[in-house]
């Protein structure tokens, strides 16, 4: 009885690894035959010249000159511009600005 019982469950993991390796081969052909959709592929040229310039400038106010910081989104510049420390360093090249 025991040894059936050995027999079945070798038989068992017999079968389960052969399943495993029929679905992994199964994984790696749909991988490889995976095509990207158009709707997903990046365009040269998606943007105008317009809109271009405008993400430049966008990238342009996200540095703090006064301060040279660089800064990664709008919501981070513009606590950045709240706080005291960038008013007092705006404060001071005023003065000096005047001062020249």
């Amino acid at each position: 009885m025991v040894l059936k019982k050995k027999l079945e469950e070798e038989k068992r993991k017999a079968e389960e690894k052969e399943r495993r390796k029929e679905e992994d081969k199964r994984k790696k052909e749909r991988a490889m035959a995976y095509q990207e959709h158009e709707w997903a592929r990046a365009e040269e040229g998606l943007y105008d010249e317009d809109e271009e310039e405008e993400m430049r400038a966008k990238k342009e106010l996200s540095y703090c000159a006064a301060c040279n910081k660089k800064f990664k989104s709008d919501k981070q510049w513009k606590n950045h511009e709240q706080s005291k420390k960038h008013r007092n360093k705006i404060a001071e090249l005023r003065k000096a600005f005047r001062e020249e």
